[in-house]
C-alpha cells in the first residue's frame, strides 16, 4: 500500500456498504489504456470494462 507510481501497472479496489460489497481489478495495457473486471456480492458473473488512459 502507498502512493502509486509510473511503475505500477495494476489497481485493485474493493468496497463494502450496508447491504452489498464488490471488487474490481484493472491492468494497464501496452497502449496505455486500462482493462479490467468487476463484480459485486451475489452476482454470478463478472463484468469487463475498458478505461481510457
Amino acid at each position: 500500500m502507498g502512493p502509486a507510481s509510473d511503475e505500477h501497472t495494476a489497481i485493485s479496489v474493493g468496497y463494502v456498504s450496508k447491504e452489498n460489497f464488490g471488487i474490481a481489478m484493472y491492468f494497464e495495457q501496452p497502449d496505455g489504456s486500462w482493462q479490467g473486471v468487476w463484480t459485486y456480492g451475489g452476482s454470478e458473473k463478472g463484468f469487463e470494462r475498458n478505461l481510457d488512459s
